[in-house]
């Protein structure tokens, strides 16, 4: 494959920004895999962190941090990219950009250089608006939702098809004792932690590790009753819809990859952001899709017709239907030792033999004429 210089465009210090400790995970995955296939970067050098904590559009505090400091983002950037490019041409661009940090000129100008422009996000399934205006300008953007094809086009934006992957550099099994039952890597929002409570309801042993597991507080009925006896004069202490015992910490990448190993079964949610609430409701195919496959965990997530083209169901990894089926399929699983473990082994030979970010470069670059 053709070597390429490609200037990179992410921010490779997100994990600190957001107190997540430890390796990057756009860095171990999208980063280090181009360095071992043998591509030159050049990084972005800009701490991006407050701009991923000040997105939304809808939020006026947030246009407001964007007004404030869009303009010395871009200048930086365009003056990064073209000392680069003066020093020994770049190939390409390869970015993580948002509208809020980002302008369609400032790509126009990076093109004029005879840059290739690419543009990635992984978000668009819930956030398409919030990169609608810089997405035009870029040659081609790279999705993980073949469902956004048309709304990419609507936009005047070029859509290529980029599933997500995981690095088996990284990403394998550790020889370390299994001691959990059941466990949830990710961030707690939407309806995961009333999935979770159900579980718990149903006796299963689960233990969750991420941020915001414990601001999770009671059901809106306890609520209710809490705003009653506040009203009457009564004190009343809302009480957490979790225990404190199942939740676990945020896990720095290293912990992460150990905590997979530590448990019999790995679970998953497809719901994105708050959508279940909308009437809406969107779901998507995730990272943990083939980093947890990938690390030897048995992995049972929601039913998802566009993974099923990247597993063979119930011999790779399992799908369930709703809650219900959820728990019924890890009381399953959990009482039957070989058949589990050997669904948790087909999952990673299939992620090791398909599923790596090499694999996903690899089509890319022949797709857009690079390689």
């Amino acid at each position: 494959m053709k070597k390429l210089r490609i200037f990179y465009g992410f921010d490779k210090n997100l994990a600190s920004s957001f107190d997540m400790g430890g390796k990057d995970i756009w860095t171990v995955n999208i980063h280090d895999t181009l360095v071992d296939m043998g591509h030159d970067l050049v990084s972005f050098d800009y701490d991006l962190g407050e701009f991923f904590k000040h997105l939304e559009k809808t939020i006026e505090s947030h246009q407001e941090y964007a007004k404030k400091h869009r303009n010395e983002v871009v200048a930086e950037f365009l003056r990064q990219i073209r000392a680069a490019h003066e020093k020994e041409p770049i190939d390409m661009l390869l970015s993580y950009f948002y509208d809020h940090f980002m302008t369609p000129e400032a790509i126009e100008e990076v093109k004029k250089m005879g840059i290739l422009a690419v543009n990635y996000n992984c978000n668009a399934s819930y956030q398409l608006e919030l990169i609608s205006e810089v997405s035009p300008a870029f040659d081609y953007c790279l999705t993980v939702e073949d469902f956004r094809f048309d709304d990419y086009k609507a936009l005047g934006a070029n859509a290529i098809y980029f599933q997500e992957g995981a690095n088996p550099k990284y990403y394998k099994p550790c020889d370390v004792p299994k001691e959990y039952e059941v466990i949830f890597i990710g961030q707690c929002y939407g309806d995961r932690p009333d999935h979770i409570r159900y579980l718990l309801d149903q006796g299963i042993d689960i233990k969750c590790f991420g941020p915001n597991w414990d601001k999770v507080m009671a059901t809106p009925m306890k609520k209710l009753k809490n705003l009653f006896y506040k009203i009457i004069g009564k004190k009343k202490k809302v009480k957490p819809l979790l225990p404190s015992s199942i939740i676990g910490k945020v896990l720095p990448f290293d912990e992460m990859i150990k905590t997979y190993s530590k448990a019999k079964i790995a679970i998953n949610f497809g719901t994105c952001g708050e959508t279940h609430l909308t009437g809406q409701r969107v779901t998507q195919i995730r990272l943990r899709d083939f980093e947890a496959p990938m690390c030897g965990v048995f992995y049972l997530t929601e039913d998802n017709a566009e993974l099923k083209n990247f597993y063979k169901s119930d011999k790779e990894l399992i799908f369930y239907n709703d809650k219900e089926d959820l728990s019924d399929k890890i009381k399953y699983y959990l009482a039957n030792d070989n058949e589990r473990e050997k669904i948790a082994k087909a999952g990673r030979d299939r992620a090791i033999k398909e599923h790596s970010w090499e694999k996903r470069f690899e089509k890319c670059f022949k797709e857009i004429g690079v390689a």
